[in-house]
């Protein structure tokens, strides 16, 4: 009978440990993630425009059957709304805290860059700045990231920046399709104001020669 009890008491206590256990709260786990790869979506941008960068994130496990691992979602950072990042075109401009959309790929995101008006023109390489994605638990990449930091052997975060030249009176080359409509409308303006300049005076030579006649 005292055996009974006593395994039975034992298995209730047993019992309670076990409960105590599965009522932990889980902790996530945190993991490092990496960009896999950064393009830019231009190649030849001007000043005072926008490049668009497209990268991916993902987290580093071994042996995961995609070859940049799992894809990792980004998250907004205490009181934001959206995920952010920041990035840096190399020796010329840093953009912080600017919205990081998914493009509906697994791990690719989407990133808008509005470049000054005094950029540096030139070849231009664009970075994912260290640790300034974060999925909700921790922060990455471990470091500053181009094309050159990444394992994807295709990306390509290079693109060409020019100079935004004015031409006249606010004239841009972006703006040429205008410019060269309004260029056109003035030649057949000067045209049609020089026939009605010349048959103007055809209709008064024509006059006084009558007059002289007379």
């Amino acid at each position: 009978m005292r055996f009974g009890r006593c395994l039975a008491r034992t298995s209730i206590l047993g019992l309670l440990i076990l409960a105590s256990f599965l009522t932990q709260p889980v902790v996530p786990q945190k993991r490092d993630f990496h960009v896999c790869y950064i393009n830019t979506i231009q190649k030849e941008v001007l000043q005072d425009k926008t490049v668009v960068v497209t990268f991916g994130v993902f987290y580093s496990i071994p042996y995961y059957y995609a070859s940049c691992g799992e894809p990792c979602e980004l998250k907004p950072r205490a009181g934001q709304t959206k995920p952010t990042g920041s990035l840096e075109i190399k020796g010329s401009t840093r953009l912080t805290d600017i919205p990081v959309t998914p493009t509906g790929k697994p791990g690719e995101y989407r990133a808008e860059l509005n470049l000054p008006a005094d950029a540096p023109v030139g070849k231009a390489i664009v970075f994912i700045v260290k640790d300034s994605l974060y999925d909700g638990q921790t922060t990455g990449p471990e470091r500053d990231s181009s094309h050159v930091e990444t394992s994807d052997p295709m990306d390509d975060s290079t693109f060409m920046l020019a100079g935004s030249v004015v031409l006249f009176s606010g004239f841009r080359p972006e703006g040429f399709p205008t410019f060269a409509g309004l260029f056109t409308l003035l030649i057949f303006l000067a045209t049609f104001l020089l026939f009605s300049l010349r048959r103007i005076k055809k209709t008064r030579d024509t006059g006084s020669s009558g007059s002289n006649l007379v």
